[in-house]
């Protein structure tokens, strides 16, 4: 069958103008919009977190598609994520890098990080698993006791302005003990506080999870964990499976929603510069998520 002219030239302007239509008005996120965001996941992986680490390998797709949609601002998903595990040492798994979710549920996945040994004694490395994350420390400096080095620090800004939301998530069912696979008061908890106001002079929140039943000697240091940082605090009374990952998941859920997304510059492809801001000569179509209007300079 053959198409006029006419219809040709319709379904093209119509395909050009469906080309230049924001995104916004076909994909609205079911989610707020919370903001950039560094995430850094610390695990214990000792014989006694069958059911936590399970937990996490169930959700971990889900949680990874929370912080796409969450943190995306318009212009891409903005968030970045790191993954540390303990028993009585410390392993870094992954450092910080611009939307690494894939690379997190790889880890996560990848059955060689559990191993159900380690942590027979009453205390294990949290708290230096903490301080490796919080003060970057690289393996060089205990090499008896942490493998990989945590390079990438927690971002502050982004783009000069944008406030950048930071979480440290622990997941353990024991007390602090250091390298010494022993808890010892009131050396431990001390040196739990410590790290504690270390993470919150930089506006790391930690928010804590003790699955039950555990050994509750940790509980007053996870709960003083998330009170010092301004973070959370939960635990369960019952060996768990689901909860942990679901605790996790809803938490990241329910972030406050941030006051806007910033604006998307577009601009015509016969410039090549930056856009920002955009001139108005060349604006195809600049548009606010947030129905703003936009300014041109």
């Amino acid at each position: 069958m053959r198409t006029s002219g006419w219809r040709r030239l319709a379904i093209i302007l119509a395909t050009a103008l469906l080309a230049l239509t924001p995104a916004q008005a076909s994909a609205q996120p079911t989610l707020p919009y919370c903001g950039p965001v560094d995430i850094v996941f610390v695990y214990d992986d000792t014989a006694t977190m069958d059911g936590p680490v399970l937990s996490l390998k169930l959700k971990v797709q889900e949680i990874v598609a929370t912080l796409e949609t969450t943190s995306n601002g318009g212009a891409g998903p903005d968030y970045r994520i790191a993954f540390v595990t303990f028993k009585d040492n410390v392993t870094v798994r992954q450092n910080f890098f611009p939307g690494n979710g894939q690379d997190f549920i790889n880890s996560v996945l990848d059955s060689t990080w559990r191993g159900a040994y380690g942590g027979v004694g009453l205390g294990d490395a949290s708290d230096e698993a903490i301080n490796t994350v919080v003060n970057m420390l690289p393996a060089s400096a205990r090499p008896l006791n942490q493998v990989g080095d945590f390079t990438s620090a927690f971002r502050s800004v982004v783009n000069g302005n944008i406030d950048v939301r930071r979480f440290l998530i622990l997941v353990t069912d024991s007390p602090p003990g250091g390298f010494t696979d022993d808890f010892q008061v009131p050396a431990d908890p001390d040196r739990a506080h410590v790290r504690a106001v270390e993470a919150a002079a930089k506006s790391i929140k930690i928010i804590s999870f003790f699955p039950g039943p555990g050994h509750q000697e940790g509980i007053p240091i996870m709960e003083d964990y998330a009170l010092t940082t301004g973070g959370y605090f939960l635990r369960t009374d019952e060996p768990v499976l689901i909860p942990v990952g679901d605790a996790i998941l809803n938490y990241l859920k329910s972030c406050p929603a941030a006051p806007n997304k910033p604006p998307i510059a577009l601009c015509g492809s016969d410039y090549q510069m930056s856009c920002s801001p955009v001139a108005s000569n060349v604006d195809t179509g600049s548009y606010d998520f947030d129905g703003v209007s936009v300014t041109l300079q």
